[in-house]
């Protein structure tokens, strides 16, 4: 009988042993499941802060670039603005020097002068002045001896100068002071340092 007992304490030692050892190899397993399971999630949540960091990231130089822009926009208007400004300003004095110069003596004179030398260059010709200019038409066809002039009035003409046509030559020669400049304009820009680029 002591051996019957021995041996049921033998195999209830070996059941418990056995019983030790798999819920021994149970626990392990579970930790580690658990652990590969929080190394998971905490994968997942390191990428998903990721995602967010990279798309906020984005967002950020995406609106960052977006106020640049406008602000490089901006400032490029109000630059431009401020060069036409300067500009109008330039051009409207130089128009008052020039409408000012054509009110005076030496522009009616070289105004006669150098109709006269056109008018005899081409023959039949037609010479349109501004208006305001009417008070020297009979001294350039005066000046003109030699040549069939016909005087007329130009309303587009503001500031002085006059337009020669030739119509049997085909020839038109714009010497108003109006195109001269309007046609500075262009060198004005290019050489003023008021270009912008």
């Amino acid at each position: 009988m002591a051996d019957l007992e021995q041996k049921l304490q033998q195999i209830s030692q070996a059941i418990i042993n056995d019983a030790k050892n798999e819920s021994a190899k149970i626990n392990n397993q579970a930790e580690q499941f658990k652990q590969e399971r929080l190394k998971k999630a905490e994968d997942e949540i390191l990428n998903e802060l990721y995602v967010k960091m990279q798309h906020t990231l984005a967002e950020t130089k995406e609106e960052t670039a977006r106020k640049i822009a406008k602000f490089e926009f901006d400032s490029r208007q109000q630059l431009l603005k401020i060069r036409d400004e300067t500009a109008n300003s330039v051009f409207n004095a130089v128009r008052q020097r020039l409408l000012a110069y054509s009110q005076s003596d030496e522009y009616k004179s070289k105004l006669i002068t150098l109709a006269a030398e056109l008018a005899k260059q081409h023959g039949d010709v037609i010479i349109s002045l501004k208006p305001q200019d009417s008070g020297i038409f009979e001294e350039i066809k005066a000046a003109c001896k030699g040549a069939e002039v016909k005087i007329t009035e130009d309303k587009a003409i503001k500031i002085g100068g006059f337009i020669l046509t030739a119509e049997q030559k085909g020839v038109v020669i714009d010497y108003t002071l109006d195109s001269r400049l309007e046609g500075q304009k262009t060198w004005f820009y290019a050489n003023s340092g008021l270009s912008i680029s």
